[in-house]
């Protein structure tokens, strides 16, 4: 009876060390605003807890996700991207695309992840798991840092401009005083100096 109980108590502390890391792992996701979902080729079907359909365990068929989660224009790109995967055309899934982060949101963007991670015995993939994050936020700076060196290199081009222009302005005149100048130095008759 005692070995029964230190088997049962090892697996106990396994357990609880195993629910101690799925916390620690779900608390790195939410930090991190990192999404995880799972690819069933065979079942064509989605998993990830985002989804937040209690009534089918999270589960939803890949063709319901592309309708009514990812943006009408960014579809045609992650099903192809989708397909090279599937077909090991491409090793690894690294793309950005519209899509809701929660069904009935509104459309974000987001960076996709994804690799396969399962194989049956003909090689042929069964399985992807990937992550999904939110990058509207860094998407609208990058576009901010763009929109201002834009900006920065008009203003360059006007200053350039607006400088030779004034170059310009002010060497006409000069020529004429330096030109002048030049005369009244040739001469030594003050009354001619006096006519330049």
């Amino acid at each position: 009876m005692v070995g029964v109980g230190r088997v049962v108590s090892s697996e106990v502390v396994k357990d609880m060390q195993l629910k101690e890391t799925e916390v620690m792992f779900e608390h790195a996701l939410s930090a991190s605003n990192i999404i995880p979902w799972e690819f069933s080729i065979a079942k064509k079907q989605l998993y990830s807890p985002s989804f937040n359909c209690t009534e089918s365990n999270n589960i939803i068929p890949v063709s319901v996700y592309m309708r009514l989660w990812v943006h009408p224009d960014s579809r045609v790109q992650f099903e192809q991207q989708l397909d090279n995967l599937i077909a090991g055309k491409q090793d690894y899934l690294n793309t950005r695309i519209r899509a809701r982060v929660t069904l009935g949101g509104d459309y974000e963007w987001v960076h996709i992840t994804g690799r396969n991670i399962r194989k049956n015995g003909a090689g042929n993939t069964e399985r992807i798991f990937g992550t999904l994050r939110s990058i509207t936020t860094e998407m609208e700076r990058e576009n901010e840092l763009i929109r201002l060196r834009e900006s920065a290199e008009e203003s360059n081009r006007l200053k350039s401009a607006f400088l030779a222009n004034i170059s310009h302005e002010i060497r006409t005149p000069l020529n004429a005083i330096v030109g002048f100048s030049q005369l009244l130095t040739i001469t030594d008759d003050k009354l001619e100096q006096q006519d330049y």
